[in-house]
C-alpha cells in the first residue's frame, strides 16, 4: 500500500495532498458465545461435485457448525449445508446460468445477499456489470453497499467473496477501490461468526477451488487492513497506532482469528498467506536493536513485512532501469514494477499481480549509458551537493519513534520540494551514494526521480506493445487447454507475494523458469501440504532447474508430482538426475522439432496440421518415461539402476516417430483417467488416432512401440486358458448370430463420422478388421484394462517351422503347426505335471516373466522341454463349472492320440524335448514382433470409467467377453451409464447377459437396469424412449447347461428400436425378443427361464428382482 507517483507519505503528521477519509466508528467488540459447536465433515464436502447434485432432502442433516476443539475458531450458530459449501461451488465454476437476464445492481446485490442458494454465475455478472463503467458502476455499489449495511445487515460469505473477486480484478477495471469502505460506519461486528465458520471451511478444504477462493478473500482483507491502518495512521494521533479502529477494532479481530487459523491450514500456501497477513501487523517504531524484523521487511512501515511489497522494493533498482529504458510511465517502479518474468517475456505489475507481459525483445535493457549519466550528473546545480553528503551522514531531523534510515525519507522530500519550487532538477548520481545503506524507501524516492529525469531529458521509444492474452495463453498453455480460472490461476501463482516465496522456499529465481513450467510447478504447489513441501524442498535442491522441470509431466497426469518424489525418494541421486536429464532432452525435442517432425506423417496431405498431435505424443512418452520407473521401483520393486539403465537403452534405440506414436497412443490410452464426469469428447481423437493407426502399419514400428506398453505393464499375455482375445469379427457373429460389418454398414451416416466403442478388444484384432471394412465412416475406439494377446499365436511365430521340418525330415501340415503350439503355451501356462487336471494351477512365475518380457519365451521353453516327449493330455479352451462354481477343464485335447494320427508331430515333439535343443528352433529375432497385437486407438482403464465422456456421444457401442466381468450392482450401474452415453439414437450390443460358461446369465440386473431407467423418465431425468431386447441363440456345447436357446447378447437402444434391423441379418438359430416379453408372466410361457443354468441361481435372482418395489426416489438414491 505504497503511495502513488506524485504523491508523499508523512510518518509523522497529517499530508494534505493525500485524499481524506472520514473517521470511522469503532467497531464493537467481537464476543463469544456460549453455542455448542458441532461438527462439520469435511471429507464428504470434498466428494461433493456441486450442491445441485444431492437430494434435497438429505441438504438439512449432512452439515452442522465446525467444533471449536477442531477449528478453534468462534462460532454460533449452525452451519447450514448451503452455507458450507457456497462459496466454494461458486468459485469453483465460470458457468453462467442458462438464459441469465441483464441484472441491474440491485437485483445483483439482493442475490448475493438474499438468503438462498446462490444463483452460479452471479458474481461474474456484478463484474460485468462493473465493467460497463468501472469508476461510476464502483461509486454505485459503495452507496449500495452503505445503505445494506445501514439496514443493519450483516457480511455475509457470498457479499465478501464477491468483494474479494473484484478487488482481485482491479487490474481489469483499472481503478483503484476499497469496497470495505461502506462498512466502516457499521456499529455491528463486520466478520460475524457465520463467516469466520465459512472461511474456517475453506481453509481446510484443501482442494483447489476452496484454496483459490480463500486466498482471494486473504489478499482483500490484507490490502483493507494495511490502508485501514494507514489512514488511522494519518487521521489519528500518534498514539493511537490503530487510527479509529482501536483495539476493538476490524483488525484486531481479523489478527486474532488468522493466529488461530495459520495453525489448522493443511495447505502449504494458505499457510503462507496467513502468514502475510500477519506479517502485515508488524509496524515498530520503536528503535530496540533486540527487536528481529521478518528477513527483507522494510522496517517501521505500514505494510512493509508483507511479502509483496518486500519483494518490490528488493527488485526495485531492476524495475527502475526496464521501465525507464522503455517509457513505460505508469504508476512507479514500487506501485507498477516491470520485472522479468521467463526467458524471453517481462511482465507489469499492479497491485503486486500480473496485468501485462512484453516479450523481451521487444523491450531494451539499457536504461542509459554511463556517458549521459555523467552529463546528467555534471549540469547539477552545485549548490544541491550537499544532498550526497546529508544520506551519508547523520539526519537533519531527528524524530524518536523513527529510525536514522528512515528519517533521511524526509531529508529526501524537503530537497526536492526545494527543487521543485527553485525549478532545478536534480539527477542523482547512484555511483556516490552507497544505496544498500540506505533505507528502501529513501532508495526508491531517488530511482523515481531518476526515472522521471530521463523520461523528460533522454528521447525516448514508443512504449512496448503486450502481447495479446490470446499470445501468452499459448505458453501458459502451449496444448491448448484453458481456461479463465486457470488463468487467473497463473496471474495469482505469478504475483509478487508468491514470487517471493518462491524463491525463498526453492532457491532459485522464478523468472528462470518458462511460462509453461511455472503454471505447472506452481499449480502443484497448491493442494501441497507443510509437510510435503519439506521433501518437495529437498529434491529441487538435489535436482535443480531439471528436477522442477518434471513437474510439466502434471501436463497428463495430476498425480505425476507426488509419484515424481516417490521415486526420488528410493533412487540414488546420480540415477534420478541421469532420468530426469532424459526427460529433459525429451521435452527440449519436442518444443524444437514437432513442426518438422509433423511434416513426416503428413507427407501426403499437406492441408492437415498435425503438430500438435505431434508434440503431446513426445511429451507424453518423455512423461512416461518418469512414470515408468515410478511403477517399476516403487510398484514391483525392480532394481533401480537396472531400471534407469534398460529405460534410457530403451530411448536409444527408438527412432522420434516412435516415441511420437507411442506417446499419442498413451494419450489415447489415458483418455478417460482423472477426469470430470461427463468431460470427454472421443471426437476429439479422430484424426490422431487415424494417423496413429498408418503409422502402426509400419512393420518396423510395432515392436518398439509394444515394448514400451509392456514396460509400463499395459501389454500381457492371457492370464487363463479359457480367454479367447484374438477374436475377430467371426467371434462376434458366433456370439450374436449377427455380422458387424453388415450393421456398421446399415448405419453409417454419409453426413458424419460416427462413432463406434468396443468394450474389451482383446488384441484388437476385431477393431483391425474393422478399420479395414467401414472405409473411414466410423470413429473406432476400444476400451481395455491392458492389451493382450493369445500365446498360441505368439508361440506359432516364434517357431522357425522350416528349420524344425528340416531337422525332422518331413513337413508339418498347418494342424500339425496349431496342435504343437497349443501344446506348448498351455505346458508354459499350466504347473508342471498338472495338465490332464480338470482343475488345475497356473505357473505364475512363469507368466510373470512373460509379462514383463515376452523375450523370456526362449529360457521358458527350454524350462519346460524336458516334459514335452510325456505330455499326453491337455485343456481344451473350454471351460465350466463344478458344483462350488470353480471354473474346470473338462474338455481335453489328446495330444497321444494326435502323435499317433501324425508321424510328423510325434518327431517334432520328440526333437524339441530337450532343453538344448528346443532353442535351436525358436526364431532368432526379436519377440516382441511376434507379439500378434493391435493397440491402435484403445483406451487403458476400467469400463466404469467412461463416465468421464460426455453424454450423447457413442452411436454403437459393442462388446464380447469384456464387460461380462462386472457383477450385480456394478454391472447395473456400467448399464446405466453406457446409456447416458449412447447419442441420441444409439445402439449397444454385448454378451454380457450371459456369463462366459454359461454359468449364470443376468436377467434380473437388466430387470434392475430398467427400473432405474424408469425411475429417471418419471423423475424428469431422463426424455428418450429405451429400448432392452435379448438375442437368443444355441447354447455352446460343453459350456451353456442348456442347448436350445439361451440368452446370447443384451441389446439397448435410444428412440429408435432397431430390432428388425438385427432380426432381419440374424443367422439361422438366433432370434431377439424384448427383454420384457421374456421375463413376464405371459412371456414364461413361451420361454422357460427355470431350466437355463444347472443351479437355477437365474430364476432366483430374477424372482428377487421382480419382486423388489422401489419407488423412483430409492431409484435414484441407488443411482447416486
Amino acid at each position: 500500500m505504497f503511495r502513488e507517483s506524485g504523491q508523499s507519505i508523512e510518518l509523522t503528521e497529517t499530508n494534505s495532498d493525500l485524499p481524506n477519509r472520514p473517521k470511522a466508528k469503532l467497531i464493537e467488540n467481537f464476543t463469544e458465545t456460549n453455542a455448542k459447536p458441532q461438527v462439520v465433515d469435511y471429507n464428504l464436502l470434498k466428494q461433493i461435485q456441486s450442491i445441485n447434485s444431492l437430494p434435497s432432502e438429505s441438504l438439512g442433516h449432512r452439515y452442522s457448525s465446525l467444533s471449536a476443539t477442531e477449528a478453534g475458531f468462534k462460532g454460533s450458530r449452525t452451519l447450514a449445508d448451503k452455507d458450507a459449501l457456497e462459496l466454494t461451488m461458486l468459485l469453483a465454476s465460470n458457468e453462467e446460468p442458462e438464459q441469465m437476464p441483464e441484472y441491474d445492481l440491485e437485483t445483483i446485490l439482493s442475490l448475493l445477499t438474499e438468503k438462498q442458494l446462490m444463483k452460479p454465475g452471479i458474481i461474474n455478472r456484478l463484474s460485468t456489470w462493473i465493467g460497463v463503467d468501472p469508476p461510476e458502476r464502483i461509486k454505485q455499489l459503495e452507496v449500495r453497499l452503505t445503505k445494506h449495511i445501514e439496514q443493519g445487515n450483516e457480511l455475509s460469505i457470498t457479499l465478501l467473496a464477491a468483494l474479494a473477486e473484484l478487488n482481485s480484478q482491479q487490474n481489469k477495471f483499472s481503478v483503484d477501490f476499497d469496497l470495505m469502505r461502506p462498512l466502516e460506519d457499521a456499529e455491528q461486528t463486520l466478520l460475524p461468526p457465520a463467516v469466520l465458520d465459512q472461511i474456517a471451511v475453506l481453509n481446510r478444504l484443501n482442494t483447489k477451488e476452496s484454496s483459490l477462493a480463500l486466498h482471494k478473500i486473504l489478499d482483500f482483507m490484507t490490502e483493507y487492513m494495511v490502508a485501514a491502518r494507514e489512514d488511522g495512521l494519518r487521521n489519528s494521533d500518534e498514539s493511537d497506532l490503530y487510527g479509529p479502529y482501536g483495539a476493538q477494532g476490524l483488525y484486531e479481530e481479523f489478527i486474532g482469528f488468522a493466529e488461530r487459523e495459520i495453525k489448522k491450514t493443511p495447505n502449504y500456501l494458505l499457510k503462507k498467506h496467513w502468514q502475510d497477513a500477519l506479517d502485515a501487523e508488524e509496524i515498530m517504531f520503536a528503535e530496540d536493536a533486540t527487536t528481529t524484523l521478518k528477513e527483507g521487511a522494510l522496517g517501521n512501515v505500514i505494510g512493509g513485512s508483507v511479502d509483496q511489497n518486500i519483494y518490490a522494493f528488493a527488485h526495485q533498482q531492476e524495475s527502475q532501469a526496464l521501465r525507464a529504458a522503455n517509457n513505460i510511465s505508469a504508476g512507479n517502479h514500487i506501485s507498477h514494477p516491470v520485472l522479468p518474468l521467463a526467458p524471453g517475456y517481462a511482465g507489469l505489475y499492479e497491485h503486486g499481480s500480473l496485468k501485462t507481459i512484453y516479450k523481451q525483445d521487444q523491450l531494451s535493457n539499457t536504461a542509459v549509458t554511463k556517458q549521459e549519466e555523467q552529463e546528467w550528473a555534471a549540469k547539477n546545480n552545485s549548490a544541491d551537493e550537499y544532498i550526497y553528503d546529508a544520506l551519508e551522514g547523520d539526519t537533519w531531523k531527528h524524530n524518536a519513534s523513527v529510525s536514522d534510515k528512515l528519517a533521511k525519507l524526509q531529508n529526501i522530500w524537503d530537497f526536492l520540494k526545494g527543487s521543485k519550487a527553485t525549478e532545478r532538477k536534480f539527477y542523482f548520481d547512484t555511483e556516490r551514494i552507497d544505496l544498500a545503506n540506505l533505507h528502501p524507501l529513501v532508495t526508491a524516492e531517488i530511482l523515481e526521480n531518476n526515472e522521471k529525469y530521463i523520461q523528460q531529458h533522454k528521447n525516448q521509444q514508443t512504449p512496448p506493445e503486450s502481447i495479446t492474452e490470446e499470445q501468452y495463453a499459448k505458453e501458459f498453455f502451449p496444448l491448448g487447454e484453458r481456461d479463465d480460472n486457470a488463468k487467473y490461476e497463473y496471474r495469482y501463482l505469478l504475483s509478487l507475494q508468491m514470487r517471493k516465496r518462491f524463491e525463498d522456499d526453492f532457491k532459485m529465481p522464478v523468472e528462470s523458469l518458462s511460462l509453461w513450467e511455472q503454471r505447472n510447478f506452481l499449480s502443484f504447489l497448491e493442494t501441497e501440504s507443510v509437510e510435503e513441501i519439506k521433501q518437495l524442498q529437498d529434491f529441487i535442491a538435489k535436482n535443480g532447474h531439471e528436477g522442477l522441470r518434471a513437474f510439466l509431466s502434471l501436463e497428463f497426469d495430476p498425480a505425476a508430482g507426488k509419484k515424481i518424489l516417490e521415486l526420488a525418494e528410493k533412487i540414488a541421486t546420480p540415477e534420478m538426475t541421469s532420468i530426469l536429464k532424459q526427460y529433459s532432452t525429451l521435452v527440449n525435442y519436442a518444443e524444437t522439432n514437432s513442426t518438422e517432425l509433423a511434416k513426416e506423417f503428413m507427407a501426403d496431405n499437406e492441408q492437415t496440421s498435425f503438430e500438435s498431435a505431434v508434440f503431446e505424443g513426445l511429451l507424453v512418452r518423455a512423461k512416461d518415461v518418469l512414470m515408468t520407473a515410478h511403477r517399476r521401483v516403487i510398484k514391483q520393486g525392480e532394481n533401480p539402476e537396472q531400471v534407469i539403465n534398460s529405460t534410457i537403452g530403451e530411448l536409444e534405440q527408438e527412432s522420434p516417430k516412435q516415441r511420437t506414436v507411442s506417446g499419442c497412443f498413451r494419450k489415447t490410452a489415458e483418455l478417460l483417467a482423472d477426469r470430470e464426469p461427463g468431460s470427454v469428447e472421443i471426437t476429439s481423437l479422430v484424426r490422431q488416432n487415424d494417423e496413429i493407426l498408418n503409422e502402426l502399419k509400419q512393420n518396423n514400428g510395432l515392436p518398439m512401440f509394444l515394448r514400451a506398453l509392456t514396460s509400463r505393464g499395459e501389454l500381457a499375455e492371457i492370464p487363463e486358458i479359457h480367454w479367447r482375445v484374438d477374436r475377430g469379427l467371426e467371434e462376434y457373429r458366433l456370439r450374436f448370430g449377427l455380422d458387424i460389418e453388415i450393421l456398421t454398414q446399415a448405419l453409417a451416416d454419409p453426413e458424419r463420422k460416427k462413432i463406434l466403442f468396443e468394450f474389451g478388444p482383446g488384441c484388437g484384432k476385431s477393431k483391425l478388421e474393422r478399420t479395414e471394412q467401414t472405409d473411414g465412416r466410423w470413429t473406432d475406439i476400444a476400451m481395455a484394462d491392458k492389451l493382450y494377446y493369445p500365446l498360441n499365436g505368439f508361440v506359432n511365430a516364434m517357431i522357425d517351422w522350416p528349420k524344425l521340418e528340416k531337422a525332422i525330415g518331413i513337413k508339418l501340415s498347418e494342424a500339425d503347426q496349431e496342435i504343437l503350439s497349443d501344446m506348448l503355451y498351455k505346458v508354459v501356462m499350466i504347473q508342471d505335471r498338472q495338465t490332464e487336471q480338470d482343475h488345475f494351477e497356473y505357473h505364475t512365475e512363469r507368466m510373470e516373466r512373460l509379462k514383463n518380457n515376452p523375450n523370456a519365451i526362449r529360457q521358458i521353453l527350454a524350462e519346460i522341454a524336458p516334459q514335452l516327449p510325456d505330455i499326453s493330455i491337455v485343456p481344451t479352451t473350454i471351460s465350466t463349472r463344478d458344483d462350488k462354481g470353480n471354473v474346470i477343464y473338462t474338455y481335453k485335447r489328446d495330444i497321444k492320440q494326435a502323435k499317433e494320427s501324425s508321424p510328423a508331430l510325434a518327431k517334432a515333439i520328440a526333437e524339441i524335448g530337450d532343453a538344448e535343443r528346443i532353442n535351436k528352433y525358436v526364431a532368432e529375432k526379436d519377440a516382441f514382433e511376434a507379439v500378434p497385437a493391435y493397440p491402435a486407438g484403445i483406451i487403458v482403464g476400467d469400463f466404469s470409467l467412461i463416465e468421464a465422456l460426455k453424454s450423447e456421444q457413442v452411436d454403437l457401442a459393442i462388446g464380447v467377453r469384456s464387460t461380462v466381468y462386472k457383477y450385480n450392482q456394478e454391472y447395473v450401474d456400467f448399464l446405466v451409464e453406457m446409456t447416458d452415453k449412447l447419442s441420441s439414437d444409439g445402439l449397444y450390443i454385448a454378451d454380457c447377459v450371459r456369463d462366459n460358461d454359461g454359468w449364470y446369465y443376468r436377467l434380473a440386473e437388466a430387470v434392475e437396469f430398467i427400473n432405474r431407467e424408469q425411475a429417471k423418465q418419471k423423475n424428469g431425468q431422463a426424455d428418450y424412449q429405451l429400448n432392452v431386447a435379448v438375442i437368443l441363440g444355441e447354447g455352446f456345447p460343453g459350456e451353456d447347461h442348456r442347448q436350445e436357446k439361451v440368452p446370447s447378447a443384451l441389446v439397448i437402444s435410444k428412440n429408435k428400436d432397431y430390432s428388425q434391423l438385427i432380426a432381419s441379418n440374424l443367422d439361422s438359430g438366433f432370434e431377439i425378443v424384448a427383454l420384457e416379453d421374456l421375463v413376464s408372466e405371459a412371456g414364461k410361457v413361451k420361454y422357460d427361464v427355470a431350466g437355463l443354468d444347472a443351479t437355477g441361481h437365474t430364476l432366483q435372482k430374477l424372482e428377487e428382482a421382480q419382486g423388489v418395489v422401489t419407488d423412483a426416489e430409492d431409484e435414484l438414491a441407488i443411482a447416486a
